[in-house]
């Protein structure tokens, strides 16, 4: 039998990206040294986020997440595995 490993608790800072605004909010709080909006020109909308996480450019889609991680880098992470990994926090 392999040896077993919980995942430590661990609080970080998050916004979803879900529209055009989110994505306002989101470069606002991370500064466009870590996160750029792609923004349609036909249309004004948000398309996508380019995350400069520390493993490179990641690309971040609607319902993703952007997480501050207690490193100080921030991350893209899909919304599936944001919603198994993490539950609402005390400030």
């Amino acid at each position: 039998m392999s040896p077993l490993y919980q995942h430590r608790p661990t609080k970080v800072a998050a916004f979803q990206f879900i529209d055009t605004a989110s994505a306002e909010q989101i470069c606002r709080w991370a500064g466009s040294m870590h996160v750029e909006a792609f923004i349609d020109p036909a249309t004004g909308e948000a398309r996508s986020l380019l995350v400069k996480a520390t493993s490179g450019p990641a690309e971040a889609v609607r319902g993703d997440w952007i997480v501050l991680g207690p490193d100080g880098h921030f991350y893209p992470v899909p919304s599936d595995v944001f919603t198994a990994s993490y539950e609402p926090a005390d400030a």
